[in-house]
């Protein structure tokens, strides 16, 4: 078995050896995100543009030859067949991470992985065990990527001041003191607190100009400071928390999004910004939502109920359509305001998938021209006509229709 998976390795073109490579970052049994690794090989530099394709299409092109070849293990797919989280097989992962560290393309500190590199850390993975042989400026000085998985001290970020890619995901120690330092790595492109006891961020967030990702999910952040505005490369703003029922199915009324900071619209390179609060103290913000050209995927959470609030967002929705292709519009405490989403003049025509919570009772008149829509969501929306099935019924490119907690109601 090792000799047929060597041979699917050595088989790959040189540019996705490195894109596999890079899987070794990982520890066994790891749950991998996609979206999470192909926004990280963009960072490293591993991909590059084509004609007609964005930067990580190209990467998403990568990922799907990987699926075709059959060397990586999908773990969730999503209804449209894409997988969503992934695990490298077992000896495959044991072949990669030989290459890895034959290669010094990667260091791995854990209780399989003790070797210090003679030779510049450049990738630095911490899967378990003791940092302090390497804990040092000397050492930490050329790091370009740091993911720590388990560790029971903090490394000193200001040390590595060619980092791109530091990956705090579930780093339990991590407090708001540490991000100090974070702030001062002015080559960061890549940066997760996800699942991190992080309340806050510093107000000196925005000195990374070259940051794309940012990835607080999870976590305690419900205000972003003024800097935020400052980083005019950010692609990606990740935000949101949950809190769960006894049994875990349903998310009970605790769940917050960021409160909408003033001047978003400085954030002209924004493609992903989710979930994002609307509330009395932020509804003057609403309108900068409409200056977000590239905007292709967008969380609302709606907590006011005022019709100059939502007529504002219909208008940036509006401003944005030709750009939109994914809409979460959560009214958690109430009624969605109908005649303003039923106002819609230019509606987003490109829509892929749509996510309505709240009582709606009624579909807006231009859900029929959304012939691209291949994933709708209603939740507590109440419709009660039989119209509105049988608009639902006529979309051409419906593949995945979710209807929950009283999405439709028979009269």
């Amino acid at each position: 078995l090792k000799k047929i998976l060597e041979l699917s390795y050595n088989d790959l073109p040189y540019h996705l050896k490195t894109c596999f490579l890079y899987l070794s970052v990982y520890p066994e049994d790891h749950i991998i995100r996609r979206k999470s690794v192909l926004r990280r090989w963009v960072a490293e530099r591993f991909v590059t543009e084509k004609r007609g394709l964005s930067v990580f299409e190209v990467a998403e092109s990568y990922f799907d030859e990987f699926i075709n070849r059959s060397i990586i293990h999908p773990e969730d797919m999503s209804f449209t067949g894409k997988v969503k989280t992934l695990r490298a097989h077992d000896v495959m992962l044991e072949i990669i991470v030989s290459r890895s560290i034959e290669e010094n393309f990667i260091t791995l500190v854990g209780e399989q992985h003790i070797s210090v590199p003679r030779e510049k850390i450049r990738r630095l993975s911490v899967h378990s065990g003791d940092m302090k042989d390497i804990a040092t400026s000397k050492m930490l000085s050329h790091v370009r990527s740091l993911s720590i998985f388990s560790g029971r001290e903090t490394l000193q970020f200001g040390w590595m001041k060619l980092l791109r890619i530091l990956d705090l995901e579930g780093y339990g120690i991590l407090r708001n003191r540490y991000l100090k330092n974070v702030c001062s790595l002015f080559q960061l492109e890549y940066l997760s607190l996800r699942k991190t006891h992080i309340m806050e961020l510093p107000a000196q967030i925005g000195n990374p100009q070259k940051l794309e990702t940012l990835d607080i999910r999870e976590t305690g952040v419900k205000h972003l400071p003024s800097g935020i505005t400052y980083l005019p490369h950010l692609i990606n703003l990740l935000a949101g928390r949950r809190f769960y029922n006894h049994n875990g199915l349903w998310p009970v009324s605790e769940y917050w999004g960021l409160h909408v900071p003033n001047k978003i619209g400085n954030l002209d390179a924004l493609e992903t910004l989710e979930q994002v609060e609307i509330t009395e103290y932020a509804s003057h913000s609403i309108s900068e939502l409409g200056k977000l050209s590239r905007l292709r995927k967008l969380g609302v959470m709606m907590f006011v109920d005022d019709d100059n609030s939502w007529a504002s967002l219909m208008s940036a929705l509006e401003n944005i359509s030709s750009s939109l292709c994914s809409l979460l519009l959560w009214r958690p405490d109430g009624t969605m305001n109908f005649n303003s989403l039923d106002s819609l003049s230019r509606p987003p025509l490109f829509m892929r998938s749509i996510d309505f919570r709240g009582q709606l009772r009624k579909l807006p008149k231009w859900f029929p021209s959304l012939s691209n829509l291949t994933e709708l969501t209603l939740r507590a929306t109440e419709l009660s006509a039989k119209e509105d099935l049988e608009v639902l019924a006529r979309l051409p490119s419906l593949i995945y229709l979710r209807l929950h907690h009283s999405a439709y109601v028979e009269t």
